[in-house]
């Protein structure tokens, strides 16, 4: 089973099927603020909801041209509702990589704001959850990235990383460059200091199964 972030699902009234109609006119607006204040509502919305991702599959595509914003709360703001808006929806897990999300996303790892990284980790954790996007994400240089993240990230991307490692590696084709970035020591060190019976130790001990048989 593939792993990726997850969030509880919610109900709609009418009054949040209006937010929606007004989230995405601001969203494709050429206002900066009102585009930031949407996306941030977005991210709200699509909290708690699977069908609020189907209603705001149109802004994908505006919130992808956020990504390159010089404005780093239009960035982050922007990401954040693509995570949510990817979580359990293979629609808009393509839709988002289709429209160019992953060439910021992956420029994102290198960042020196931690906060940006743990978010773009956990949305190539997402994405990588697509079977559509594992050989794309692997031709797009992501993977040593991922493997950097795993030596030197914080706690929760380094967990991250490793799921999304995992995820990728079930593409036959990414196995080969998954192992030319020599995963494994970073992989031991964090099976030896995360919680047994946590899905990181078992992804990891999984993991490290699939590398060192390669």
């Amino acid at each position: 089973m593939e792993s990726e972030s997850t969030h509880p699902d919610g109900e709609e009234t009418p009054r949040t099927i209006s937010a929606v109609d007004q989230t995405l006119l601001l969203i494709h607006s050429d206002d900066p603020s009102s585009q930031i204040h949407a996306a941030q509502e977005i991210r709200r919305l699509t909290k708690t909801s699977h069908r609020f991702r189907r209603h705001f599959s149109s802004a994908v595509p505006p919130l992808v041209l956020m990504l390159r914003s010089s404005s780093p709360s239009a960035t982050e703001a922007a990401l954040l509702a693509l995570l949510n808006l990817a979580v359990k929806d293979e629609t808009n897990k393509v839709c988002i990589v289709n429209a160019g999300a992953l060439e910021p996303i992956i420029s994102f790892l290198q960042s020196g704001s931690s906060n940006l990284q743990d978010h773009a980790t956990a949305s190539l954790l997402t994405l990588s959850a697509s079977s559509v996007n594992k050989p794309i994400i692997g031709a797009s240089g992501a993977i040593p990235l991922l493997v950097e993240i795993l030596r030197h990230g914080s706690p929760q991307s380094k967990a991250d990383a490793v799921l999304a490692l995992y995820n990728l590696s079930t593409y036959s084709d990414n196995l080969s460059l998954i192992l030319e970035a020599e995963p494994i020591p970073p992989l031991v060190d964090l099976l030896k200091t995360c919680k047994k019976s946590s899905k990181t130790a078992e992804k990891c001990t999984a993991s490290y199964g699939i590398f060192s048989g390669f």
